[in-house]
């Protein structure tokens, strides 16, 4: 997955109605960008996703309220910047991603979910 922007998306994701409405008013960074954030589309969908259990299936949905209000606090660039240190591994700074459980450069074990 390239992330929600991208035409290279988990498939589930394919059919967000969120994704889908950022490609609708032409977003090309985070919904935070929006005039209507935070939308109700968006407090639906987190409703949803609880009541559904999506996020013991995709816990890194989790950590999009949080991203977004960090994101509308410090701007699109500043939070990019605060990722790189987060998704690095602690012992030899390789970059990795959600559910990389262990660096591929050093070997080090990594946490899976984040904190989530």
């Amino acid at each position: 997955c390239h992330g929600c922007r991208s035409d290279d998306v988990f498939g589930g994701c394919r059919y967000c109605p969120i994704r889908a409405c950022a490609r609708r008013r032409g977003l090309t960074g985070p919904c935070t960008e929006c005039a209507s954030y935070p939308c109700l589309r968006m407090r639906l969908y987190r409703l949803v996703a609880r009541l559904f259990s999506i996020e013991k299936k995709l816990p890194h949905q989790k950590s999009k309220p949080p991203n977004l209000a960090r994101i509308a606090e410090v701007g699109q660039a500043a939070w990019l910047q605060e990722q790189q240190s987060v998704w690095a591994c602690p012992k030899c700074s390789t970059p990795y991603a959600w559910y990389t459980e262990q660096c591929r450069r050093c070997g080090e074990p990594l946490s899976r979910l984040k904190g989530f």
